[in-house]
């Protein structure tokens, strides 16, 4: 295919992509002016909204069914998280003991009716150690939130597409953390609320961005695609992905895992990062899950890291270490991680979920004064932030860790 289609492809892709976008607004504006404010104004205008309470979002739980009103009055309550995002800095989190220089950037590859102010750090003066190049990127946040509703296929049978984009554009998150993993077929179906247009997952993966005017940073596995021998070509792959905005911060699973079984050196570092910058990605994270902590040589601008398996502690050692590295730029923070983590807090969640979520809540708490960011989990495969429930008598009231989750995001992010 030739520049010209290829182009013009893409151009038909955001069109449509815009007009389910539109579509998933009609979802849920017959119950609320909030939700289609929210849903069609640059997030900066959010600061000027009133806050309402904590709502409900139980009814996105069936499919073919629209949320209800205090569930989506809600989009506007995110005005304190949401705020920051016009410089776009990170309220909390930032990897502080970096002595390099960094900015935020407003990136402006999106849609020709806005230009969002995307979450985006950029180290204009890379620090002594970094083999990054100047201009090199990071997601800077306030809020990184998980949604990741298909693998080789759909993987959230309980929500169609509008549904997800529905909860997205009520959260309002700076970033749409590894929605997407390893490469994947845009052309592949996803399911659709009764009636609406016919959708395949490139066009949800724009509508998704769209609402919430984010971007997202896709997952790629070392472990799996490294050994195999398509590592390169898998990311050169994610990179050319025809969505708005485009791909440029890519994230490595498994780094630390890799590590341990690899025994990486700072030259097998330049083999696998320096190619991924020469191809066109802007930067690159990657998870060391546990101790102990295994440098890039450089090569990455921001770190994930584990809560202390199922205790719900944050590994001071662990963390002090990637702080130790001047050139991590950002750090965030799983709990839990999947699929281990997350089985075992379900597991555990019986049949009140109160302790567990209490053991989140500690490190949520504490983003600020230990210096990393949160990764809310919303949808995953067995997981489902609107399903792990809370005891009635207890201190959250019998809500959701979805609507909790709502709450924090204001309280602490």
């Amino acid at each position: 295919m030739d520049e010209s289609r290829r182009r013009l492809r893409h151009r038909l892709r955001e069109k449509r992509s815009q007009t389910l976008v539109i579509v998933a607004v009609i979802v849920v504006a017959a119950v609320g002016g909030g939700a289609l404010f929210a849903l069609n104004q640059p997030r900066t205008a959010l600061s000027s909204s009133t806050t309402q309470s904590s709502s409900n979002l139980t009814s996105i739980s069936t499919p073919n069914s629209t949320a209800t009103s205090s569930g989506l009055q809600s989009t506007t309550s995110g005005s304190s998280a949401s705020s920051s995002t016009s410089s776009g800095q990170s309220s909390s989190g930032s990897a502080s003991s970096s002595s390099s220089s960094t900015t935020s950037a407003s990136k402006s590859t999106s849609s020709s009716t806005s230009t969002p102010n995307y979450a985006i750090g950029v180290v204009k003066s890379p620090p002594t150690g970094a083999n990054y190049p100047s201009g090199a990127e990071y997601p800077t946040g306030p809020i990184f939130a998980r949604f990741r509703v298909f693998d080789s296929g759909w993987t959230s049978p309980q929500y169609n597409a509008q549904q997800v984009i529905a909860m997205i554009a009520q959260l309002q998150p700076n970033v749409l953390e590894r929605m997407t993993t390893n490469t994947f077929n845009v052309d592949a179906s996803v399911p659709v609320c009764s009636g609406c247009q016919s959708m395949d997952y490139g066009q949800f993966l724009n509508a998704s961005m769209s609402a919430c005017k984010c971007y997202i940073t896709p997952r790629l596995d070392i472990n799996a695609t490294w050994p195999a021998g398509t590592f390169l070509s898998d990311a050169q792959q994610i990179l050319s992905t025809p969505v708005v905005p485009r791909f440029q911060i890519l994230s490595i699973d498994n780094w630390g895992s890799f590590c341990s079984q690899t025994s990486c050196t700072c030259a097998l570092a330049k083999e696998i990062f320096q190619p991924l910058y020469a191809m066109g990605w802007k930067g690159v994270g990657v998870l060391n899950a546990g101790s102990p902590y295994h440098s890039t040589c450089g090569w990455a601008t921001y770190v994930d890291f584990d809560i202390s398996g199922n205790s719900g502690t944050v590994p001071q050692a662990l963390l002090n270490s990637i702080k130790a590295d001047k050139t991590v730029q950002k750090i965030l923070l799983y709990d839990p991680d999947f699929p281990g983590q997350a089985q075992a807090f379900m597991s555990e969640c019986n049949p009140g979920c109160d302790s567990e979520v209490s053991s989140i809540q500690v490190a949520v708490s504490q983003q600020s004064s230990l210096g990393y960011t949160y990764v809310y989990p919303i949808e995953q495969t067995f997981w489902d932030a609107n399903q792990i429930v809370t005891s009635a008598s207890g201190a959250y009231h019998g809500q959701t860790l979805y609507q909790i989750f709502q709450g924090w995001m204001k309280e602490y992010n």
